[in-house]
């Protein structure tokens, strides 16, 4: 309390105790809010396979410590923290969820608008949404190779229908032992691929793959066996 003295009228002095005058804190200075440099919310199916996985993929210059993904009803379908002793954080994540059957897909995430949240290790704020949509491209029809042909290594050449409404395709070469895993995106535009030599060896089997990727980023792809001589 603040003491206040002063003289009455009969020239006594009193003594009045006043409330203290509250000083005012500084504010808290406002966290900025910016937008990811890039969000996306993407499926892809497997015709032949019959499966289908969601791809999650966030991209920032700003070093996250924590990131959520909330659905269209505003549940949290995927949440990260980075913990590391020095701050490095994450500036990129991609991640894809099993693959089921495609309706179970659908049902897990459902079509709509997801929201994603960052904080960075310097408190910026990051906002994003992406859209996510349940419409699938059709399946590429492969007309080369045929599935299970037996080719020379210096002539597989991948030739599907172009479907004019695929925004481009891509194409990919696997082979589990030894593991080959080779991916290109293709210009759009492109409807066929000769596999490079040095990517094959004789006597051993492969998958091609073929993804057409819709405008909206949705992929289907359809596969075919081979093996070379």
């Amino acid at each position: 309390m603040h003491k206040l003295q002063f003289l009455g009228a009969s020239g006594a002095l009193a003594l009045v105790l006043l409330p203290p005058v509250a000083t005012p804190r500084p504010s808290s200075p406002a966290r900025s809010t910016i937008p990811f440099d890039a969000v996306s919310m993407t499926i892809e199916l497997n015709s032949t396979d019959a499966d289908a996985g969601v791809i999650l993929f966030s991209d920032t210059e700003s070093r996250l410590r924590h990131l959520t993904i909330q659905d269209p009803s505003g549940n949290v379908v995927y949440e990260m923290t980075s913990s590391d002793a020095v701050g490095l954080g994450l500036t990129e994540m991609q991640n894809e969820t099993a693959e089921p059957d495609i309706q179970t897909a659908f049902d897990a995430y459902p079509e709509g608008d997801y929201t994603f949240t960052g904080e960075a290790f310097d408190g910026t704020i990051l906002s994003s949404v992406a859209h996510l949509s349940h419409t699938m491209p059709a399946a590429p029809v492969v007309s080369r190779p045929e599935d299970g042909a037996v080719l020379s290594l210096h002539d597989v050449r991948v030739r599907w229908a172009l479907d004019p409404a695929i925004d481009h395709y891509w194409i990919e070469i696997e082979q589990e032992d030894p593991p080959v895993n080779f991916t290109m995106q293709l210009q759009p535009g492109v409807h066929d691929f000769e596999i490079p030599s040095q990517l094959l060896r004789r006597g051993a089997s492969y998958v091609a793959g073929v993804g057409a990727v819709a405008v909206g980023g949705n992929t289907t792809v359809s596969e075919v066996e081979f093996e070379t001589r």
